[in-house]
């Protein structure tokens, strides 16, 4: 998508929307994320392209999500709704749908927990902070159509 920054990293079979962001040996395998915003980092695994079965499953992203280091997510997954949500560092994700914008995802044990609205009460400076990045880093004029928008809108 317009004004994403992939380097350094493995992607493969996945529509990254605007502001995706991706890097330091991560890996994108099956992701749909229209709307973008999401950020990857060192280590991330969203997919694996060695299942040992045919291609038949995929991970739907909510916009904004925020994945740790070292977090591994496992297939079907659907984050479609839960907007701006954060997955804590080295937590495994199993196939699951949440439905929870704002929130902290995290594991133990093979069990994924989830916090609704954690961002919002614990960390509003993470959704301030990328409201404004959003704003002045958006450089392709050509598609502020579906680029552009505040975090907080509706349908958020």
């Amino acid at each position: 998508g317009p004004d994403a920054h992939l380097s350094c990293c493995e992607t493969h079979c996945s529509l990254l929307g605007p502001f995706s962001s991706q890097h330091h040996q991560s890996l994108h395998i099956s992701c749909l994320n229209p709307n973008g915003r999401t950020n990857l980092g060192y280590g991330g695994n969203c997919g694996s392209n060695h299942t040992g079965r045919l291609p038949d499953q995929e991970a739907w992203l909510g916009e904004g999500v925020f994945y740790g280091l070292s977090t591994s997510i496992k297939f079907p997954l659907d984050l479609s709704n839960s907007p701006y949500s954060i997955i804590a560092t080295s937590t495994v994700v199993n196939p699951c749908t949440i439905k929870y914008p704002f929130s902290l995802i995290t594991s133990d044990s093979n069990v994924t927990f989830v916090r609704p609205g954690w961002v919002l009460s614990s960390s509003p400076y993470t959704v301030r902070r990328a409201s404004v990045k959003f704003k002045t880093r958006g450089k392709a004029t050509s598609h502020k159509w579906y680029a552009s928008g505040d975090v907080f809108r509706s349908g958020i």
